[in-house]
C-alpha cells in the first residue's frame, strides 16, 4: 500500500469510527482482530464491534477529525492525529490519539493498538 493508499484507507477507518459504521469496519478488519485499549484487550470480530457500538460516537456531533501524522513501515501503520467533537449535551471534548495497525496480508486489519487522551484544551 501506497502512503496515499495508507491516508485514504485509514482516513476512511477513522470515519468510520466516528460516524459508527460498523458495517465498513466488519469489512476491514480480520475474524480474530485484537484491539488494545485502555489496558483492555477485545479479540475477535464481535468483540471489536460490540466495542465500537459501545463507543458509542455516532451519539457526537460536529466532529472534526484530523490524521496529523501516519507512518508506515512493512504491514504496520501507525497514526497521530486529533478530533474535536460536540456531544450531545452540547460539551466540547478534545481527544489526541495514536493508534498503531497491524494488516494482514489481505488488506484488513488484524491488530490495533489505540491510545487516547482528553484534552483540556
Amino acid at each position: 500500500m501506497s502512503v496515499v493508499t495508507n491516508q485514504q484507507f485509514f482516513t476512511k477507518v477513522n470515519q468510520a469510527f466516528i460516524d459508527g459504521d460498523i458495517d465498513f469496519l466488519a469489512d476491514h478488519v480480520t475474524d480474530d482482530v485484537a484491539w488494545s485499549m485502555y489496558g483492555n484487550k477485545m479479540i475477535g470480530r464481535e468483540a471489536f464491534l460490540d466495542c465500537v457500538k459501545e463507543m458509542g460516537m455516532g451519539n457526537e456531533t460536529n466532529v472534526a477529525l484530523t490524521i496529523e501524522n501516519l507512518i508506515a513501515s512493512g504491514n504496520e501503520v501507525a497514526l497521530k492525529g486529533k478530533m474535536h467533537a460536540n456531544t450531545d449535551t452540547g460539551q466540547e471534548k478534545v481527544y489526541t490519539y495514536c493508534d498503531v495497525y497491524v494488516m494482514d496480508g489481505a488488506g484488513k486489519i488484524k491488530e490495533l493498538t489505540s491510545f487516547y487522551l482528553d484534552m483540556k484544551e
